[in-house]
């Protein structure tokens, strides 16, 4: 089979350069989804996030909301931090290399750069957690100021909330009846029927309680059904696409706290 190579620099993660209005790609181009015709694959790639993050950057969100109390600006406060750490990670900074030939290679920050971002991500949906997404949200929508521009507000958390529910809810990986694989190239071949449909909270679950944070076994046993650069691949996808989701709500929230051109790279 021919190589297929493309070289992924880290996705738009970096709001905070407001300098050009554009979030800069460290390192390399945007993640896209492609067809890699050379070897006929599908080439993973994220939403362009790009038109999103511009829009946000563009817009004066303190002035959108009504003052926060001392208890929810303590949180959102958190969830400002929590951003500044996530996309501080070094997994963020370098280059992302899938290449698909004789043999399939991924190369990236490392797995212990990938474990550390993902262990900080996963944060953003552990209900104890001041880094909570779901939460933040709230808070910013209940103090939305009943303007000409309350509507739209609105309709922003709105979508920041659901492509954070999307990039979780994504699938990655599916498990197939292996009966139906035996019979591929035979006459009585039919399409794989799914067994199981793996999200990407559900492939990072697995993977950091099984493996990188706790031994649970039925959660190892899960990991072990994939060879390790597979999985490895769906856990660099998953970490990428929420965290890019993560961002844009990290956008609105600097701007709400009057936070916005703060630097802390």
């Amino acid at each position: 089979m021919q190589a297929c190579e493309r070289s992924f620099g880290a996705p738009p993660l970096d709001p905070h350069d407001v300098g050009n209005g554009r979030p800069s790609l460290v390192g390399g181009t945007d993640l896209v989804r492609a067809t890699a015709p050379a070897c006929g694959v599908i080439v993973w790639g994220m939403p362009d996030y790009h038109a999103l993050f511009d829009e946000l950057l563009s817009i004066e969100w303190s002035s959108r909301f009504e003052s926060f109390d001392a208890r929810e600006r303590r949180i959102l406060t958190g969830f400002n931090d929590f951003g500044w750490q996530l996309g501080n990670r070094s997994f963020f900074h370098t280059p992302i290399r899938f290449h698909m030939g004789s043999a399939v290679t991924l190369t990236h920050a490392g797995t212990e750069a990938l474990e550390l971002a993902a262990t900080t991500l996963r944060k953003s949906w552990l209900p104890k957690e001041i880094a909570n997404h779901e939460r933040a949200i709230k808070i910013l929508r209940g103090r939305i100021c009943a303007d000409e521009d309350g509507a739209q507000t609105a309709r922003v958390l709105d979508t920041l909330e659901a492509n954070f529910c999307a990039a979780r809810a994504e699938e990655l990986m599916t498990l197939v009846d292996p009966e139906d694989l035996k019979l591929i190239g035979t006459p009585n071949a039919r399409l794989p029927r799914t067994i199981q449909a793996i999200s990407a909270e559900m492939v990072l679950d697995d993977w950091l309680h099984g493996i990188v944070v706790h031994g649970d076994p039925r959660k190892a046993d899960a990991v072990a059904r994939w060879s390790p650069s597979a999985y490895e691949w769906s856990a660099v996808k998953a970490v990428c696409s929420i965290t890019e989701a993560v961002f844009a709500t990290h956008i609105v929230t600097r701007g709400a706290m009057g936070v916005l051109l703060e630097d802390r790279r």
